[in-house]
């Protein structure tokens, strides 16, 4: 469920920028709709097979609302830099120990939520915002929110046949419906 979540910031953080917000306060705000969304999802008593619907029709409605942007807009920043990289790895570092140093004083329900926090979305997004432009952002952004169909699929897969078939099998299958449906959401991103 916490896939709700990390769309939701996604979402946002979008809408944010296209209406000409800079990074950082899309950033804010971004996080806030995420926290504020896993707030109220850990007081939601679901099935899997429930919670597996409601992200997936949750997803489907952000793909559906989620800005198309076509062409292309050139790099403000000119191209690679390594600073640009240390940044990203010292962010992400930061958001990871971060989320692993409190996760043991939340409860298992709101850790599960924050676990999918947007590590590498929000670094590589703010990133691409104030480094190439709102366009580059909004393709990331788009691109990264579709693509989580994949997890959900990957997680449904294991929860409704660990404890019947063990680890292997579960996380097997799950991995072969991964890779099949994340083949297919490339494919279907290219397209659009």
């Amino acid at each position: 469920m916490g896939l709700i979540s990390l769309s939701a910031f996604s979402l946002g953080y979008c809408l944010l920028a296209l209406r000409g917000v800079r990074w950082v306060p899309c950033m804010l705000i971004g996080r806030g709709i995420y926290f504020l969304c896993s707030l109220v999802l850990e007081y939601t008593i679901i099935t899997l097979l429930g919670a597996f619907g409601l992200v997936l029709a949750w997803l489907l409605i952000v793909a559906k609302i989620f800005p198309i942007i076509n062409g292309h807009e050139s790099s403000l920043s000119g191209g690679f830099s390594w600073g640009n990289v240390v940044v990203r790895i010292v962010a992400a570092m930061v958001l990871i120990f971060t989320i692993t140093e409190y996760a043991p004083t939340l409860r298992s329900s709101l850790s599960g939520l924050l676990t999918p926090f947007s590590i590498y979305t929000s670094v590589l997004v703010s990133t691409i915002h104030g480094g190439e432009g709102v366009k580059p952002a909004t393709r990331f952004l788009r691109g990264a929110t579709v693509s989580l169909f994949t997890p959900a699929a990957f997680w449904f897969v294991v929860g409704s046949m660990i404890v019947a078939y063990g680890v292997g099998i579960s996380y097997g299958l799950a991995i072969v419906v991964s890779l099949g449906l994340h083949w297919f959401l490339l494919r279907f991103l290219r397209a659009t």
